[in-house]
């Protein structure tokens, strides 16, 4: 079953708005990317001619929340440690996709 990647979501008071951008790899040489200010999660889809699986966008995904939480809770040294960011983001999404919690709900 498909996760899903909500428009928006809270973190801490505030609610950071999820945006895909097809070219962002090209032209950052990233597939996510956040903006703090401005509340975006900036995620390149999958498919496309990267060929990216809903695994990868999902956990791109996590590792942008991650930094969202990181920077809501003042962890600014964390939050910028992006071998940090990458492990805890990977066994996060592993642990609530595995149990079932990431479902649409109906």
């Amino acid at each position: 079953m498909p996760i899903y990647i909500p428009e928006e979501i809270p973190v801490v008071g505030k609610t950071y708005r999820v945006v895909w951008k097809a070219d962002l790899h090209n032209r950052d040489d990233s597939y996510g990317k956040i903006w703090y200010q401005e509340q975006e999660i900036i995620i390149q889809p999958e498919g496309g001619e990267l060929n990216r699986h809903r695994q990868a966008v999902e956990g791109t995904f996590f590792h942008e929340l991650v930094h969202a939480i990181l920077h809501a809770v003042s962890e600014y040294e964390l939050r910028d440690n992006e071998n940090f960011v990458n492990r805890f983001s990977q066994v996060l999404y592993q642990a609530l996709r595995d149990s079932g919690m990431l479902r649409k709900k109906q």
